[in-house]
C-alpha cells in the first residue's frame, strides 16, 4: 500500500531554507565596539583574527583577503603562474577556482571526479600532467579531503604547486592533519554559506615564510614597507580585508566547537532518516576520519520532480551547480562522465548549524508521500 498522504503545509508553515546560520547579540556587539572606536579599515582586530584563524587548524601563516575567489588570485599570483602555463582544476568545482587561472592567461586542465564521490581523481591527474603544468589546485569540496601527500608524490618530482582549494573545508581534517596546511598554499573562503563567515570574506594560509610575504604585498598594492612610505617592488591590488568585517566573524571562532558538533549532528540525522528512501542516496562525508560536512548532498533520481514537491512543503533544496566543462571559454578538451552525473543528480539538502529542530522531522513527512 502506497503511505497515507501529508497535507502540504499552508502558508504559515515556516519555510526551511537549504542553508541557515544564526547571528546574535555577540556579533552586533562587536560589530557596534569596532565602529564605536573607530576600527573600520584593516588593523589591530584584523591581525587577531589571523592569528586564531591559523592556530585552529595549524597553520604558520594566515592572510585574510576580500574573498576566497581572491584567495585563489592571489596565491597562483604569489607563484608567479602566467599567460602560457598549464593549470590542472578539477571539472567538479564552483567556477572561480578555474577563473583564479583562466584570469591571469593560464590555460585550464580539467580532470574529472572520483565514480562515488566528487573528488579529484589523482589517476587521472596524473595522466593531465604536461610540460607546460605548472599548478594543481585540488578542491576539498565539502570537506572531503583529497590525499595532498599522494599528490605531492606526483607533483614534487615535476616541481609543481600545489594550492588547496578549502574554501568549503575550514576545520576539516584528513586523519590527523587538517586541511589546507599541506599544499604551497592554501585558499578558504568566508562567504555566506560556510563554516564561519563575514558575508564575504576569503583567507590564505602558508607554511612558508617566503610565499607570506609575497601574499601580504599583493595584498596591498604590491608594496614593501608602510603604506605611508612605500617601496614599490610588483604589481597588486588592494585586497585587504577590514577591521570591521573581522570582528563579526572573531566572534564566531570562539564559537567554532559548537557549530563544528551541530553539522555533525544535523549530518548523522540525514544518515539516518535517509536510509530509508531508495531514490536519494547521501554523498558521505568521512567524519570518522575528521572530515567536516558543512553541506548534505545527495544524488536524486528525478532530481527536478523533487525539488518541486520539497518546494511545496516550504522546504529549499539547491540542484548542484553545472560541470566547468560547460563553460566554452575555458577550451574543455576532454570527457567527464562522473563530474556530469553529480551536476545532473546532485542535491543539496538543508544545510547549516542553525536549522530548526524539527527539519528532519518535516522533511522525512516530504518524502514518505513522495512518488518517484
Amino acid at each position: 500500500m502506497n503511505p497515507s498522504p501529508i497535507e502540504s503545509p499552508t502558508s504559515t508553515t515556516p519555510r526551511i531554507p537549504w542553508w541557515f546560520t544564526r547571528f546574535g547579540t555577540d556579533q552586533i556587539e562587536a560589530v557596534s565596539q569596532a565602529i564605536s572606536r573607530g576600527q573600520i579599515s584593516q588593523g589591530k582586530i584584523n591581525d587577531e583574527f589571523e592569528l586564531q584563524f591559523k592556530e585552529l587548524i595549524g597553520s604558520r601563516h594566515a592572510l585574510s583577503t576580500t574573498s576566497g575567489s581572491t584567495a585563489l588570485l592571489l596565491a597562483l599570483l604569489a607563484l608567479d603562474i602566467q599567460a602560457g602555463d598549464e593549470v590542472i582544476v578539477p571539472a567538479r568545482t564552483w567556477i572561480a577556482t578555474a577563473h583564479a587561472a583562466s584570469l591571469l592567461g593560464a590555460q585550464v586542465r580539467l580532470v574529472d571526479v572520483e565514480p562515488d564521490l566528487p573528488r579529484l581523481d589523482l589517476e587521472q591527474v596524473q595522466r593531465a600532467i604536461t610540460s607546460k603544468t605548472r599548478a594543481i589546485l585540488p578542491v576539498h569540496l565539502n570537506g572531503r579531503g583529497v590525499d595532498i601527500e599522494k599528490l605531492k608524490e606526483i607533483c614534487s618530482p615535476q616541481g609543481i604547486s600545489i594550492v588547496e582549494d578549502a574554501c568549503q573545508a575550514y576545520r576539516s581534517k584528513c586523519g590527523e592533519a587538517y586541511l589546507g596546511t599541506q599544499g604551497e598554499i592554501a585558499c578558504f573562503s568566508l562567504g555566506m554559506t560556510k563554516l564561519i563567515t563575514a558575508g564575504q570574506g576569503g583567507v590564505l594560509t602558508t607554511q612558508r615564510d617566503d610565499l607570506m610575504e609575497k601574499l601580504r604585498s599583493l595584498r596591498c598594492h604590491g608594496i614593501e614597507g608602510s603604506v605611508h612610505t612605500p617601496r614599490f617592488q610588483q604589481a597588486g591590488g588592494n585586497f585587504r580585508f577590514t577591521d570591521l568585517q573581522a570582528s563579526f566573524v572573531k566572534t564566531q571562532l570562539e564559537q567554532i566547537a559548537e557549530r563544528e558538533e551541530r553539522l555533525h549532528r544535523l549530518y548523522n540525522n540525514y544518515q539516518n532518516m535517509l536510509s530509508e528512501f531508495h531514490f536519494i542516496k547521501l554523498l558521505e562525508v568521512d567524519t570518522e576520519n575528521g572530515e567536516l560536512p558543512l553541506y548534505i548532498e545527495a544524488v536524486v533520481e528525478y532530481r527536478e520532480k523533487l525539488i518541486v514537491h520539497l518546494e511545496s512543503f516550504n522546504i529549499e533544496t539547491r540542484p548542484f551547480l553545472p560541470c566547468l566543462s560547460t563553460a566554452p571559454y575555458l577550451n574543455p578538451t576532454g570527457s567527464y562522465p562522473n563530474s556530469a552525473h553529480f551536476s545532473n543528480n546532485g542535491l543539496y539538502l538543508p544545510s547549516g548549524p542553525d536549522q530548526p529542530t524539527d527539519l528532519i522531522e518535516r522533511l522525512h513527512d516530504a518524502l514518505k508521500c513522495y512518488q518517484p
